[in-house]
């Protein structure tokens, strides 16, 4: 079995729309538009949306003119609007078959209602869940080809070694390597400052030389280039903390749906660069304001969530064939 990296060809995306908190301070649902904008006809759009909040997320679809037959919302919500903390890695099976490793993320609140709902996504999609009794996060994770880097702060203790055990069991073709996440976030998660692009290729944020955050990501790099891969560096941002907002705006933070990458963008000279740097790399760069969201220590691939195309395909092939 494989975990499956984020840069292979995508079917589906997921999103979640949560009124209170998320939108009304920090306004999630103008990002979801403009992620749906410009992405509803090249993928399959689905968005979570509570009862309760679906006619005021129905409002802002049409006040941003986007057809509602561009995204399927689904009621099932997990009310929280952040959902790689939680949702399933998506992996298959040495056939082809797909599967998703389910969780509980015991930092968050609720972890088995949110685990429970990753159960039933992973059901209406017809995929089999690997379950981890561990607690975990679906960032704590970055996945290129054979190459596993995952959160320190997961592979430390007795319990970081039963997931690093588990891991390299039932992924025994993948190499699961511990590094440091970025030094000041808050997050712990390795999106804030890793984005796997291509085959052996990582996009590795830049800071100042000799900073403690350029010291915090040396170690990734090191094992990357130890591995064969490349690193190309995109700029790194200063740390945004007043009031209760203590958070590390950044680029690694965007996702991949095809031959397009979404990437933050923040009003900032350093969002061209971005952009030609994905642009150079054979994509079809496209800015997303994220100078809200940031706030509350997230970015778009926080917030969204892609399904290999290749395991809705041939489980849907398995699926058939069981009929029969």
């Amino acid at each position: 079995m494989r975990i499956i990296p984020e840069y292979e060809p995508v079917g589906k995306l997921y999103l979640s729309f949560v009124r209170k908190f998320f939108h009304t301070r920090f306004k999630y649902g103008n990002t979801i538009c403009r992620i749906a904008e410009v992405i509803a006809n090249k993928v399959s759009v689905e968005v979570f949306v509570s009862k309760d909040d679906a006619e005021y997320f129905i409002e802002l679809i049409e006040q941003s003119n986007i057809g509602q037959d561009a995204i399927s919302i689904n009621y099932d919500s997990p009310k929280r609007g952040i959902i790689q903390e939680y949702f399933p890695i998506f992996a298959e099976k040495e056939q082809g078959i797909g599967l998703g490793l389910l969780f509980r993320n015991e930092k968050l609140d609720n972890p088995d209602s949110l685990r429970c709902f990753s159960a039933r996504v992973l059901n209406s999609i017809g995929l089999s869940a690997l379950i981890m009794n561990n607690s975990f996060g679906t960032a704590a994770i970055s996945v290129n080809e054979d190459l596993c880097l995952i959160a320190d702060d997961m592979a430390s203790g007795d319990s970081g070694l039963q997931r690093l055990n588990f891991l390299r069991k039932n992924f025994p073709n993948q190499t699961f390597i511990p590094v440091p996440t970025l030094e000041g976030d808050t997050t712990k998660d390795l999106d804030m400052y890793l984005w796997p692009i291509k085959p052996g290729k990582w996009l590795v944020s830049k800071y100042p030389e000799n900073s403690i955050q350029e010291q915090s990501v040396q170690p990734a790099i090191c094992k990357i280039i130890k591995h064969g891969h490349e690193v190309i560096r995109i700029p790194g941002l200063d740390k945004i903390r007043y009031d209760d907002i203590n958070t590390m705006p950044n680029y690694a933070n965007g996702i991949l749906i095809n031959n397009y990458a979404l990437y933050p963008s923040y009003c900032r000279p350093e969002d061209e660069i971005v952009g030609e740097i994905l642009e150079k790399n054979g994509f079809n760069a496209i800015p997303i304001d994220c100078t809200n969201i940031i706030l509350s220590n997230s970015g778009l691939h926080c917030i969204t969530k892609t399904v290999p195309k290749g395991i809705m395909t041939d489980n849907k092939k398995s699926m058939n064939h069981n009929k029969q």
